[in-house]
Parts: C-alpha cells; structure tokens; sequence
C-alpha cells in the first residue's frame, strides 16, 4: 500500500485505476488514503470479482465508481474521470 500512495504523491495523477486486491495490502486502504491527499485524484475501482457490495465500498471510499475487470475493455473512462489537468476543453 504505502508503495501506491508513495508514488501517488510523487506522479500527482489526475486519475488512478485501483485494484481493489494488492499484493501488499487493500486497494480500499489506498483508495482512503489517496482521497485524503491534497491533489485527491479521482479513483476508479476495480477487481476480477463482480462485487455485490461495490455500490457500498465506492461511497464508503469516495472513489468514482467501480467497473468489473472484464468490462474495462468496453466502458468510456471519461464518465469516471475528470479532464488532466491543465487540458484545454
């Protein structure tokens, strides 16, 4: 966990897809914590699991939402994510 937040706060990312299981800890644990952090990007969550309680842990985190591994490939990232900074729209 502290591996993501660390290099989070280095690369100050508008967005970050998570993982909701990491080798090293819960991808709900860094979700929190990059929240709390000043630039606070906008996290989407997800998992090879299609979890019942993902409308839960998405509020209870502050993440964007959350999308099925198996629907990446299909879904437009732009309703989850917010323009990169400094981008002219």
């Amino acid at each position: 966990m502290a591996t993501a937040v660390t290099a989070a706060k280095r690369l100050v990312p508008d967005a970050v897809l998570l993982d909701l299981h990491l080798s090293d800890g819960s991808g709900l644990d860094v979700c929190a914590a990059l929240r709390r952090a000043l630039f606070a990007p906008a996290v989407l969550l997800t998992s090879v699991f299609d979890l019942p309680e993902r409308d839960r842990l998405v509020k209870h985190t502050g993440a964007a939402g959350f999308v099925p591994k198996a629907r990446l490939r299909s879904i437009d990232f732009a309703q989850f994510w917010p323009s990169p900074r400094g981008a002219q729209r």
